[in-house]
C-alpha cells in the first residue's frame, strides 16, 4: 500500500468515525431533550395532584369547621361528605401509593354515607338515640378528618 491509499482510508476512518461521534451526539441531544419534556410533563402533573390535594384539604378544613358547630345535619353531613369524595376522585393517582390512599379515602367516606343514610331511614330509633349516633358519628369523622385523612 503506497503513501497516497494510506492517507485516503485514513482520511475515508476519519469521516465515519467524525459521523459516528455526530450521531452519538445527537442521540445524546434528543434523549436529553426526552429527558426534558418528560421532566416537564412530571412537574405538570405534581402542580395539579398539588392543586387537588390543596382543594382537597380546603374541603376537609370547611368540613371540620361544619363540625365544630354542632348544627350540622345529617342532610348537610352528607353533602360535604360528597364533595369530600368528588375532591378526592379529582386526583390523579398515578402511583401504587396514591392509588391505595385514594381508595382507602374513597371507602370510608361511603362507609359514612352509608351510616347517615342508615340513620335517616331507620324509623325505629328513638330521637336520643339518633341524636347520641348523629353525634358520634360526627365525632368519628372529626377524627379521621384529623387523624386519618392521609391525602395531603
Amino acid at each position: 500500500m503506497d503513501m497516497r491509499s494510506s492517507l485516503y482510508y485514513l482520511a475515508v476512518l476519519g469521516f465515519l468515525l467524525l459521523e459516528g461521534c455526530q450521531s452519538a451526539l445527537l442521540t445524546i441531544k434528543d434523549e436529553g431533550d426526552a429527558r426534558a419534556e418528560r421532566i416537564e410533563e412530571k412537574q405538570r402533573e405534581l402542580e395539579d395532584l398539588e392543586a387537588h390535594n390543596e382543594a382537597l384539604k380546603v374541603e376537609k378544613e370547611r368540613l371540620l369547621t361544619e363540625l365544630d358547630k354542632r348544627e350540622l345535619s345529617l342532610s348537610d353531613l352528607s353533602l360535604s361528605l360528597v364533595r369530600l369524595r368528588q375532591e378526592n376522585e379529582k386526583i390523579v393517582a398515578d402511583s401504587v401509593r396514591l392509588q391505595k390512599q385514594k381508595k382507602e379515602v374513597d371507602e370510608k367516606i361511603m362507609q359514612y354515607e352509608n351510616e347517615i343514610q342508615h340513620l335517616t331511614s331507620d324509623g325505629e330509633l328513638s330521637v336520643e338515640e339518633k341524636e347520641r349516633r348523629i353525634k358520634y358519628l360526627k365525632e368519628e369523622i372529626r377524627a379521621y378528618l384529623e387523624f386519618g385523612l392521609a391525602l395531603q
